[in-house]
């Protein structure tokens, strides 16, 4: 009788372990198809972030941070030379007002008359603007092609 219980419990361990060991492969099959997908998903995320973002789809005034306007890519990005010149010419006439009002502080001078902006100009960073450089024939116009940054005034 102990031979036949010592048998029985023999065989039923044997069919445990027979039933675990599928469970065990079905898991590792499971993790192993779970460790693909998110393998795969991490290949397309990474081949989506090295794709450009489209030019036409940034709204830069929208933009909250110039260093990552979407998949870390920069607003500066994709500028080319002429990018970049008009971008000084722009931060150039911003600090030109800016720094003419705070040196002068006179309350009656609210900024500089056109006809002395290229003297202002050449005082603060020692060198002319020519706006046939940018492709214009007059201040005024030049000031229209960054009118997002300064404007002139009737006074």
């Amino acid at each position: 009788a102990k031979e036949e219980a010592k048998e029985e419990a023999t065989e039923e361990a044997k069919a445990e372990e027979a039933q675990e060991e599928p469970n065990e492969e079905a898991k590792a099959e499971e993790e192993a198809k779970q460790e693909a997908k998110e393998e795969a998903k991490a290949e397309e995320e990474e081949k989506a972030a090295d794709e450009p973002v489209p030019d036409d789809d940034i709204d830069v005034f929208a933009v909250s941070d110039v260093c990552d306007v979407g998949k870390g890519q920069p607003v500066f990005a994709n500028f080319t030379l002429e990018d970049w010149v008009l971008l000084t010419l722009r931060y150039e006439l911003h600090a030109l007002v800016h720094g003419f009002r705070k040196d002068v502080q006179d309350a009656d001078r609210e900024g500089i008359h056109a006809d002395h902006i290229q003297f202002y100009y050449n005082r603060y960073f020692h060198k002319a603007v020519v706006p046939s450089v940018y492709g214009r024939e007059t201040f005024e116009e030049l000031v229209a092609l960054v009118s997002d940054s300064i404007g002139l005034s009737p006074k």
